[in-house]
C-alpha cells in the first residue's frame, strides 16, 4: 500500500471541479465502489430502500451491511412513499439507492421525485450513474445534474462511456473523508 499520487489527486480535483466542487473520490471500478459503500456508511439502526432493479454490485453492498433493507418494486414511487411513512421515524438514517439508467432496460429512475422524498422525509439519496455518465446531462455529468437532483452519494464508472477503467464517488467533503478511512474496498485494495 503506497497512498495515493499525484495523478489520482489531479484526476480526484478534475471530477470535483466537473462537479462543481464537490469531493471526489477515485477507486479501482464500479464494483468496488457500490459493494463498499452501504457497508461503510451504513449500522444497525439504518434502512436501505432500493430499487429492486439496481446493479449486482449494489446488492452485494447491501447484503455485506448490517443495516435493514427493503427492496422496492422497480420505479414504484407509490410503494417508496408508503414504505417511507412507515419507517421515517423508525430508523436512524435512511438511504433510497437506485440507479439514474438502469443497466438491463435502460430505463431511467424518477430523480426529480426522489429529490421531493429526500426533502420531505430527511435521508441520503445513493444514485449510480454508470450508465448515464459520460452520455447525458450538461458536459455528460449525467441524468442527476439534468434534472437538478442532488444526489448524498453518487457513484459513476470511467470505464464505459469514458472507455478507460476505475470509478468515482461524488459526494460531501467529510463523507469521502470518511470513506477513505472506512471504505473495505478502497483500503484494501493495491
Amino acid at each position: 500500500i503506497t497512498g495515493n499520487s499525484p495523478e489520482y489527486t489531479r484526476l480526484e480535483q478534475t471530477l470535483s471541479d466537473l462537479y462543481g466542487g464537490k469531493a471526489a473520490l477515485v477507486l479501482g471500478c464500479g464494483y468496488m465502489a457500490n459493494s463498499g459503500i452501504l457497508p461503510a456508511i451504513t449500522e444497525k439502526g439504518d434502512l436501505i430502500l432500493a430499487d429492486k432493479l439496481v446493479h449486482a454490485s449494489i446488492i452485494d453492498g447491501i447484503r455485506l451491511s448490517t443495516a435493514r433493507c427493503i427492496r422496492f418494486r422497480h420505479n414504484d414511487l407509490v410503494q417508496l412513499e408508503r414504505l417511507l411513512e412507515q419507517h421515517h421515524a423508525t430508523f436512524r438514517q435512511l438511504i433510497i439507492v437506485t440507479e439514474s439508467i438502469f443497466s438491463m432496460d435502460g430505463d431511467c429512475a424518477p430523480l426529480a421525485t426522489l429529490q421531493a422524498l429526500k426533502t420531505k422525509y430527511d435521508l441520503k439519496l445513493y444514485v449510480d450513474e454508470a450508465h448515464a455518465f459520460g452520455v447525458c446531462g450538461p458536459g455528460g455529468r449525467g441524468l442527476a445534474a439534468a434534472t437538478g437532483t442532488d444526489c448524498d452519494i453518487l457513484v459513476a464508472t470511467l470505464g464505459k462511456a469514458i472507455a478507460s477503467q476505475g470509478a468515482f464517488v461524488i459526494t460531501d467533503g467529510e463523507i469521502r473523508e470518511f470513506l477513505v478511512n472506512r471504505l473495505r474496498t478502497l483500503i484494501f485494495s493495491t
